[in-house]
């Protein structure tokens, strides 16, 4: 899936070459790997229609494609992605087709052009994947009992507004490449102004700048707040030279009792040549949330997060795997510690689809997709709420950005999400009205749920990579054992695929666990649910995605187990670390044939012999509490090593509180 301009942000944003080098721009593919792409479409269609041989002309057809695509204008991409594909360039172009027809709600078209391509084997992976998103929105059934209102929000400009972030709760600020930002410079990529920050009120009116020590002549933009509105997080594009590239990074400034803001300083955690961007913050404001590319750039933008301990930043740390994918995840922004996010990966409606996911027992939870109309077959991200939205019968209210309209812009739009309840007239159904009617299903025995329709859970095998030292992709692990277990029924086992992958059929109402063994690696399971499952029309399908990652054995490897804390110098087990020595006890019983070393580390201060004995304690702690969850003791070896194996082997006397964190450590290794 490729980059779209409006989510520029973090994107590496390149020089005017031709204007900083005296480099001529003589080819619209110069054009195009200048990223100079309103230039480069006008360039190629005249290159095209003087081109004489067929070749040439589907070449020049599939790069329109992708010029048009970055320019957010998907039916001109599509009309040249198919051109392509009739002119011969092959099985890209007819991919880049597919795609297209998706993110232009052409479904069943599109479904057509991937069950051709499944065909191919370096392709099946990806079109069944696709298939099965197809054909699971065809069958969704809608929202019960609400509908929205979809309207656009007006500052009264022109050019690409979007990231809403709400602003002392009655203004918005978004970020926008209008004709009145600052700057003379035109970003090449969308022929418009480069980005700067502006603020209107939430109800929509002409907007102006947000304060003047933000916008430069770089990009700025993307922003989120503090719960007190007094601190700002946002994002700058800029060189320290000429004739650079321009990476993104994030930046904070504060909010003095008399209004004014700091100079802007650069977050510490991040790295030279490297985009950050997006940020967002949870849990009381003490971690930051924002989009960077994954590690090694295989798998494109990932979500990542960093802790804030008593005002330092801790290293950048990935998301969840149940989070981040093979494609990209964008715009994290939150309600409370619901986090809300875009990717291009995750089952959805075309191109970006906002998702939300919510923290559960200190573990997020799987990504759901937000429904129609908030989602659509465009780009829609940078989803926020309302806190003064609820009245009556809306339900709630808020602002995300899409580009929807076609125009070749992103805009952001304002929703209500309005109760069916007392309504004595239905809404009609209007450009800016979207209306979506209760479900009709058929009679139901009373207190027996009717299972009128097919219940399959699709699965994918992998190896887990390292995420602090693997490049490369997830490694699918074909002809793994797979074990199904449910309340009611007896234990079937089956191997994955070639690809990895497994597809069962399942019965309604019932739970089931997946566990996945291989030899060589540690066994691990997923939990699924058929209860209460959003119901298709009689007749349809519903596919459950599940992934169930292995680990390959390292023995003697140091696996760290977070959020394992205690008492000053105390060493009983605090109920904040239970849940993940619960998941250690969940994995020594899937795998009752490992025998593992819990070992407890201190940081640099106090004596010697004080550290050690008291990581001793620590550690033998654990181990008692792994036995009283029935794992047997002769499996568990307790080991306190008190400070003579630092993570962070810094001048103790000036440590930061971050790295005595990281060295105040609990532990295990495999025997």
């Amino acid at each position: 899936m490729n980059f779209r301009p409006g989510i520029f942000f973090i994107l590496l944003v390149t020089i005017l070459v031709a204007c900083k080098t005296g480099y001529q721009i003589k080819t619209g593919q110069n054009a195009f790997d200048l990223k100079q792409y309103a230039l480069a479409a006008d360039m190629l269609e005249e290159e095209f229609v003087s081109a004489a041989e067929q070749s040439t002309k589907a070449n020049k057809a599939y790069l329109l494609g992708q010029t048009y695509e970055f320019l957010l204008l998907p039916k001109k991409s599509q009309e040249w992605y198919e051109k392509a594909d009739q002119l011969g360039y092959g099985v890209r172009a007819k991919l880049a087709y597919a795609y297209a027809l998706k993110s232009s709600g052409e479904y069943r078209k599109a479904l057509a052009y991937f069950n051709e391509l499944v065909k191919i084997n370096t392709l099946q992976q990806e079109a069944s994947k696709e298939i099965r998103n197809i054909e699971g929105i065809l069958a969704e059934a809608k929202p019960d009992g609400y509908y929205y209102k979809i309207n656009k929000f007006s500052d009264g400009n022109s050019g690409s507004s979007y990231a809403p972030a709400l602003y002392n709760e009655d203004f918005l600020v978004f970020t926008s490449d209008r004709d009145d930002a600052s700057g003379s410079q035109i970003y090449g990529w969308t022929n418009r102004k480069f980005s700067d920050l502006f603020i209107s009120p939430k109800q929509g009116m002409k907007a102006g700048p947000f304060d003047p020590g933000f916008n430069t002549e770089f990009n700025d933009g993307v922003v989120c707040f503090n719960r007190y509105y007094n601190e700002i997080f946002f994002t700058r594009c800029n060189s320290d030279q000429s004739n650079k590239d321009q990476y993104c990074h994030i930046y904070r400034s504060v909010r003095s009792e008399d209004g004014s803001w700091s100079t802007a300083e650069k977050l510490q955690f991040q790295k030279e040549g490297v985009n950050y961007g997006q940020p967002a913050l949870v849990e009381g404001d003490s971690v930051l949330i924002f989009s960077s590319l994954s590690e090694g750039g295989q798998n494109g933008y990932d979500l990542w997060y960093a802790d804030r301990f008593e005002g330092e930043w801790s290293e950048a740390f990935p998301m969840p795997e149940v989070i981040n994918t093979q494609g990209n995840e964008y715009f994290p922004t939150s309600d409370g510690d619901t986090l809300y996010f875009s990717s291009d990966f995750h089952p959805g409606l075309g191109g970006l689809d906002i998702f939300k996911t919510y923290l559960s027992d200190g573990k997020w939870s799987r990504p759901e997709r937000l429904p129609s109309p908030i989602n659509s077959p465009a780009d829609d991200y940078s989803y926020i709420l309302d806190p003064k939205g609820k009245t009556g019968r809306t339900l709630s209210k808020g602002y995300f950005a899409s580009n929807r309209g076609n125009l070749g812009l992103d805009e952001i739009y304002g929703f209500e999400k309005v109760s069916f309840d007392e309504v004595k007239e239905e809404p009609k159904d209007t450009a800016e009205v979207v209306v979506v009617p209760p479900v009709v299903t058929q009679p139901e025995t009373p207190g027996e749920e009717v299972y009128d329709y097919d219940i399959y859970v699709a699965g994918k095998v992998y190896e887990k990579l390292d995420s602090r030292t693997s490049t490369g992709r997830p490694k699918a692990l074909p002809g793994t054992d797979v074990g199904q277990k449910s309340e009611s029924e007896a234990s079937i086992s089956y191997k994955t695929d070639r690809n990895g992958f497994f597809i069962k059929q399942l019965e309604g109402g019932k739970s089931y666990e997946f566990i996945a063994r291989r030899d060589s690696f540690i066994s691990n399971s997923v939990i699924i649910s058929t209860k209460g499952l959003k119901k298709p029309e009689p007749g349809g399908v519903i596919t459950i995605n599940i992934e169930i990652p292995l680990e390959r054995i390292v023995y003697g490897k140091e696996y760290v187990l977070d959020n394992i804390y205690y008492d000053v110098d105390k060493y009983d087990i605090r109920n904040d670390a239970k849940p993940t020595l619960d998941e250690l006890a969940k994995v020594l019983k899937l795998n009752p044939d490992l025998k593992i070393e819990l070992g407890s580390h201190t940081d640099c201060r106090a004596e010697d012999d004080y550290n050690l004995d008291l990581s001793q304690k620590r550690a033998q702690s654990a181990v008692d509490y792994l036995s009283s969850k029935g794992i047997d003791s002769s499996r568990l070896i307790a080991k306190g090593y008190g400070e003579t194996q630092l993570a962070d082997n810094c001048e103790c006397s000036s440590c930061t509180e971050s790295q005595h964190q990281k060295n105040r450590r609990t532990s295990f290794k495999i025997m």
